[in-house]
């Protein structure tokens, strides 16, 4: 069975070295991928969950998730299950029924990420498995400054070094969580 992710597949890579097991190239594709999840602090594609949560005595309720919610399937408060007319959803929250105060009386079940994997994220895990294959492939930077007699070179100013790959990293930063400023 070919190796697959949930962003490229095993065709998308033209680097692999010709004696490598499928189990090699799933581990690089599955490293790669949760790189660049962990990094953006995203997923990037729709991905299932069933949450049970305690009612908050309000009409809305928020999910405890980083990611945008796509859809709902089950509601339920308490052992009754609530009809899809009877509420809505944002990406944040969940309102429209009263949630009784109370401990794990709500369970919630849907779908959040991603709809579709955006194209530069494709394009970053390829290249990051791409670089674990061929290692001279991608700039490479494994430095904050360095010094060689008259000349200095300083790299990743901030101190976010990401990947160490300089191409990828510039594309990563677009996609990064941005943490909201409180006034």
């Amino acid at each position: 069975m070919a190796a697959a992710g949930n962003y490229i597949t095993e065709t998308e890579i033209t680097t692999w070295p010709t004696e490598m097991e499928e189990e090699e190239k799933q581990r690089r594709i599955d490293l790669a991928e949760e790189m660049v999840e962990n990094i953006t602090g995203q997923v990037f594609y729709a991905k299932t969950f069933s949450i049970t949560l305690n009612g908050n005595n309000l009409r809305r309720l928020f999910l405890p998730f980083a990611f945008p919610i796509l859809s709902v399937t089950l509601l339920k408060v308490g052992t009754r299950e609530i009809s899809s007319a009877d509420y809505d959803f944002d990406e944040n929250s969940i309102y429209g029924p009263y949630f009784p105060r109370g401990r794990a009386n709500i369970t919630i079940e849907g779908t959040y990420g991603s709809a579709s994997t955006p194209k530069g994220i494709t394009q970053i895990v390829r290249k990051i498995v791409d670089s674990e294959n061929d290692p001279v492939l991608y700039q490479k930077y494994f430095y904050k400054s360095e010094h060689s007699g008259e000349y200095s070179y300083t790299r990743d100013d901030k101190g976010e070094l990401l990947t160490g790959l300089l191409e990828v990293d510039l594309m990563l930063k677009q996609y990064q969580k941005r943490r909201p400023i409180l006034l």
